[in-house]
């Protein structure tokens, strides 16, 4: 089983190398490939491209990267945008952050919530103005913008510049801007050059968006990826008289899911079951009814051992899934008694009754080298 080299060479030690450019603080390792002092100009970009697999970058033409020089590193996990970008945001790993997947179970609350978008998972919209709930539940971690101890600026896509997400993760960031379409992307830069921010982070997700729906490769996929990269290379041209550091990354890829399990097959699940599965696709956690243990774990392992892998709490905190430093006094309550991490391309479903069976063609959520292993791009200034 692979698993995020987060003493090393992952997005959070990304992180590290970033905020002790501006701020020395040692936490966590910097990025081994990449440590703070090869951050050679006082001014830094850091763009994530929603979903990209580090093998992909064989599909775009060579000539599009040839401004930057490239590393490989991971993800965090689970390989989700929730759990990535809420490291990006916080410099913590995943089980200090614990905002880790589309669907998340609030104990204190019986109900499924959804961190993005600040709903229940029947969508009911959440009061985040709620004191308890925020200092409970919401990003009570302070963010990056609040430690790296100087000016910083946020872009991300109109739709999102608002949510509640947005606004707790990025509290303390010196501004917000937005942009409308990609070809926006370039201007924004390099108006931010000439603007008192040392640090920039632009978040895009249109390439997600398209590989969720079309293949990695089609040429709608393609074109889009291809699209924000000559954006890049456009702002490169455009700020050549300027110092600063470009840093490219992704969040996670995604793999084929032809192999569907539908819970719902699975009737006598419900009997030991207090609450629906939450997290994702490819993994999910189980929630017991009292004194079910062990007629649970035979239904599993004559029933559902072919499709899933199965881990108890102490297993996922021996195996540094998320990273063992500081447990948020949350996640337990949000980890309850077994993890169920899919085997090979295997995607677990569960619709709701309010829910429209619908499925996308890629997903992600695991541990394989497709889903894991990220590029990391960068151009120092015209060096690389």
């Amino acid at each position: 089983m692979l698993k995020p080299d987060y003493k090393w060479n992952s997005i959070l030690n990304l992180m590290s190398s970033i905020i002790n450019k501006y701020w020395w603080h040692s936490d966590y390792n910097e990025l081994v490939v990449f440590p703070s002092n090869k951050l050679i100009n006082n001014k830094t970009i850091l763009f994530l491209i929603d979903w990209f697999w580090y093998n992909s970058l064989n599909y775009l033409p060579g000539d599009l990267l040839n401004n930057f020089y490239i590393e490989k590193i991971t993800s965090v996990y689970p390989t989700s945008t929730t759990s990535a970008i809420t490291t990006i945001n916080t410099w913590e790993p995943p089980l200090k952050h614990w905002l880790i997947s589309w669907f998340q179970y609030m104990k204190n609350l019986w109900t499924i919530w959804i961190p993005l978008s600040n709903h229940t998972r029947y969508y009911d919209k959440i009061n985040i103005s709620d004191k308890w709930f925020n200092k409970k539940y919401f990003i009570n971690l302070d963010t990056i913008y609040f430690k790296i101890n100087c000016k910083s600026t946020v872009i991300t896509k109109n739709s999102f510049i608002n949510t509640d997400f947005t606004l707790e993760s990025t509290k303390w960031v010196s501004k917000i801007l937005s942009y409308s379409e990609i070809s926006d992307i370039s201007d924004l830069l390099f108006s931010e050059l000439f603007w008192e921010s040392e640090y920039i982070y632009l978040y895009i997700d249109t390439y997600d968006t398209y590989s969720h729906d079309f293949w990695y490769n089609s040429e709608k996929s393609l074109d889009i990826l291809s699209e924000i990269i000559n954006e890049l290379n456009i702002f490169i041209s455009k700020s050549e008289w300027y110092k600063y550091n470009l840093l490219v990354t992704w969040d996670h890829w995604q793999i084929i899911s032809k192999n569907k399990v539908i819970l719902s097959d699975f009737k006598e699940l419900n009997n030991f079951l207090s609450i629906i599965p939450t997290w994702d696709s490819r993994h999910m956690n189980i929630f017991l009814k009292n004194w079910t243990k062990e007629k649970f774990l035979k239904y599993f392992n004559t029933h559902l051992s072919k499709y899933f892998s199965i881990y108890s709490y102490d297993d996922v905190i021996n195996n540094n899934l998320y990273w063992v430093w500081e447990i948020n006094e949350n996640f337990r309550d949000y980890f309850w008694d077994y993890l169920l991490i899919a085997k090979d391309n295997y995607i677990i479903w569960n619709f709701l009754f309010n829910e429209i069976e619908e499925y996308n063609i890629w997903e992600h959520w695991w541990l394989s080298e497709e889903e894991i292993y990220v590029p990391l791009l960068v151009n120092n200034c015209g060096i690389y």
